[in-house]
């Protein structure tokens, strides 16, 4: 069975990131509930969570609160990720480097471009069951909907 899955966590973050000044565009949703009155309409109830993801950042704990909030208000699933970057902890310098040739500088000089730790990576099981211990229903949702999403194979070019 085809199943697409859209996750909310993007309304918060994008919310928590924006400047004070920043405008939405032209016929965008203003509020979270527009965005996931949009995601409900485009994808179904059955197929839209609400991503929770810990990178022990600060202020983060406020987001997930935020999301928690808006999935209990329009009864939606939460779901634990890990917004993965890299495969293991170590993959954070690589990825730091990568990011200094694509913004043209250093790693000395790059600031706030490089990630924040070395949290991205891939974690196992009871990696994530420990980090969403107090979610246990954010865990199951994940391990359901990984379940139910299809993957496709890339076809080979030769």
């Amino acid at each position: 069975m085809r199943r697409n899955v859209s996750a909310t966590s993007h309304v918060k973050r994008r919310a928590a990131r924006a400047a004070p000044n920043d405008r939405p565009k032209a016929g965008a949703p203003r509020r979270d509930d527009d965005r996931v009155q949009r995601l409900l309409e485009a994808f179904g109830r059955d197929r839209v969570y609400v991503e929770l993801q810990r990178h022990l950042v600060r202020g983060e704990e406020r987001v997930n609160r935020q999301l928690i909030d808006l999935a209990e208000h329009h009864r939606l699933p939460l779901l634990a990720t890990n917004g993965v970057q890299h495969a293991t902890p170590l993959g954070r310098e690589v990825l730091d480097v990568f990011t200094c040739i694509r913004e043209h500088t250093h790693l000395d000089a790059a600031g706030t471009r490089l990630t924040n730790n070395g949290e991205r990576h891939l974690k196992s099981a009871a990696e994530m069951k420990a980090l969403f211990r107090d979610r246990p229903d954010a865990i199951a949702n994940t391990v359901t909907s990984g379940r139910a999403t299809p993957v496709f194979p890339r076809k080979s070019r030769l």
